[in-house]
């Protein structure tokens, strides 16, 4: 009996033991998988603390933690966005301070665009004169079908006040097109074009993404605005170029800069040939035509970064930073070819216009802004004495 009762009690210690084993064990696993999320939340948090957005916690199940992780992970993403916002806005504002140019705050717009949305192309569409937000043109070098869908995308974005997308039927891309306008005055759009494929997956934009356009695009509005007024006073109204007093000003800036920092610089002189018998055969309103549409086409051949201006009468000037003389060439080039094969259509009346242009760089050379400007004045020369539209050097910057 005695040993049966010993037997029993050392079943009972034994049995006793190992449930006591089995429930330590239970507890350090329940411990583990409810303290190991709570670790990485925890971890989380203080990594955001410390300004790291760039963190995705793991979902573990789906339960309440994995609910919580799920959670924190949205919250990290839309403080990224909010971020990337700020940044681009300031990015804006910081260019508007140091800039002159609306097409450099349009360009560097369009390029946050394109980065946070995941464009295969961006650029600008600008609205041609204040009378009629239906005269567009493209800063970019794009072939005539795929310009035309975009214009008429840009025409509907700026009709109707909001961003549309519309799908070209030829290539089967998409293009958003986001109006750019300050109260009543429309001053052009930002274009995106994005792969057949990218709205497979969901439809249309992400609110994140609709809250972005709509901010950028309301404090576009405000910038351009303050840059419009400013360009007032330096442009020439028919042209919209810049003034002769405020180009000397820059190209007088931009030489002392470049031999500060051993840099080249473009200058170009271009002058419309025969320009006068567009006043006398066709009247003085073709003639500001010829000019309108000849400054526009130089506006469309070069960079943000470049300077033309109104020189004098049908004359232009064109400054073209850190440019050497052959690519100053290509440049001139490019835009007597642009001119040469446009259409010019005035009242049902075609008309043909050409150019010359002088051509001529600073070259690491120590000449004044008169000097420069006497090569290229020159060169002009030369070509128009050598039969017009034509680009000819000036002999001292070879």
């Amino acid at each position: 009996i005695m040993e049966t009762i010993h037997l029993t009690y050392m079943l009972v210690g034994i049995g006793l033991f190992f449930s006591l084993a089995a429930s330590l064990v239970l507890i350090t696993v329940l411990i583990k998988e409810f303290l190991a999320p709570v670790s990485i939340l925890s971890n989380g948090a203080r990594a955001i603390s410390n300004g790291d957005l760039e963190l995705d916690l793991p979902v573990f199940a789906k339960d309440e933690l994995g609910e919580l992780s799920t959670i924190f992970n949205l919250m990290t993403r839309r403080l990224r966005n909010r971020l990337t916002e700020l940044t681009v806005l300031y990015n804006l504002t910081q260019k508007a301070s140091t800039t002159h140019s609306q097409r450099e705050i349009f360009e560097l717009a369009a390029e946050n665009l394109q980065q946070h949305l995941s464009a295969e192309q961006a650029g600008t569409v600008w609205v041609g004169s204040a009378e009629s937000d239906t005269e567009l043109y493209i800063s970019d070098s794009l072939e005539p079908a795929e310009v035309e869908e975009i214009k008429k995308c840009a025409r509907t974005s700026l009709k109707t006040c909001r961003e549309t997308l519309e799908t070209d039927q030829t290539t089967g891309k998409h293009i958003l097109c986001l109006p750019l306008f300050f109260e009543d005055r429309k001053f052009g759009a930002i274009y995106l074009v994005f792969a057949q494929d990218r709205f497979l997956s969901k439809q249309g934009f992400s609110d994140d993404e609709k809250n972005f356009m709509d901010t950028l695009r309301h404090h576009l509005g405000l910038i351009i605005e303050n840059q419009r007024l400013f360009e007032e006073a330096i442009t020439d109204g028919l042209t919209k170029l810049y003034l002769r007093r405020f180009f000397l000003a820059t190209l007088d800036k931009e030489i002392s800069r470049s031999k500060r920092y051993q840099l080249d610089l473009g200058l170009l002189l271009l002058d419309i040939d025969n320009f006068k018998k567009f006043n006398d055969t066709y009247g003085h309103q073709a003639g500001d035509y010829v000019l309108r549409e000849t400054a526009q086409r130089i506006t469309e051949n070069i960079r943000a970064v470049d300077t033309p201006g109104r020189y004098g009468g049908e004359e232009i000037a064109l400054l073209l930073p850190q440019t050497n003389i052959k690519e100053a060439f290509l440049v001139a080039e490019r835009i007597r070819k642009a001119i040469d094969g446009s259409e010019y259509t005035f009242r049902n009346t075609s008309m043909k216009v050409n150019v010359s242009i002088g051509v001529t760089s600073l070259h690491l050379r120590n000449l004044t802004m008169e000097e420069l400007i006497d090569e290229a004045d020159r060169a002009l020369y030369t070509a128009k004495s050598k039969g017009r539209n034509q680009v000819r050097i000036a002999p001292e910057a070879m």
